[in-house]
């Protein structure tokens, strides 16, 4: 889901890295989170410089290796003071008792990520418009991440605890069986010589 709201306004090399950053935290605090485990400075702090690095190689990519480590760096500190704040990943889950401080943590985002791309373009010396699109897009893009979580993520949460247990097994050998036939594809492509181009 990550992936399809950046890559709608970014580039898909960013796209990838910042899918992936922002995923794999995520994935860490939301799981965190379903186990009642508290949240810690360190945790938010990793997790946040582990977002960083991927927004900075991904700008790093784009606009050379200034633009990325000022990029990565504004990102790693903002999100530190969003976590300070109280605004985290994890208040999607709770957005509809919660829903104007998570207003104000879509707000945040967009604005944070769209004054940190320039900001890293005028540190970087970087005056094109696409370095400019880019920064606007990124904000745009978090913020639409953000806010389409806040409505989706509480759905997902409440169908998959009314899912009956052996529904749940079936759903996950699908899945496990899902990723055995995507894995073999390329054997049946050798096997059959198939040309890949």
């Amino acid at each position: 889901m990550f992936f399809l709201g950046y890559v709608a306004l970014l580039p898909v090399g960013f796209s990838f890295l910042a899918a992936l950053g922002t995923g794999c935290t995520l994935a860490i605090e939301f799981a965190r989170e379903a186990r009642g485990a508290r949240s810690t400075r360190a945790i938010d702090a990793l997790s946040s410089l582990a977002r960083g690095v991927c927004f900075g190689i991904g700008g790093a990519l784009l606009f050379g290796w200034r633009f990325g480590l000022t990029f990565g760096t504004l990102s790693t500190v903002g999100q530190i003071v969003a976590y300070r704040m109280g605004i985290k990943p994890t208040l999607g889950l709770d957005a509809r008792r919660q829903w104007r401080k998570h207003l104000l943590g879509v707000v945040n985002r967009t604005i944070g990520y769209a004054l940190a791309g320039a900001v890293s373009a005028a540190a970087a010396g970087l005056h094109s418009r696409r370095v400019l699109l880019f920064s606007v897009g990124i904000g745009v893009a978090i913020g639409a991440v953000s806010a389409l979580m806040a409505l989706i993520c509480p759905s997902i949460e409440r169908w998959a605890d009314r899912l009956p247990v052996r529904r749940l097994g079936v759903f996950g050998t699908f899945l496990i069986f899902i990723g055995f036939v995507l894995e073999s594809v390329e054997h049946w492509l050798v096997l059959f010589d198939v040309p890949i181009r």
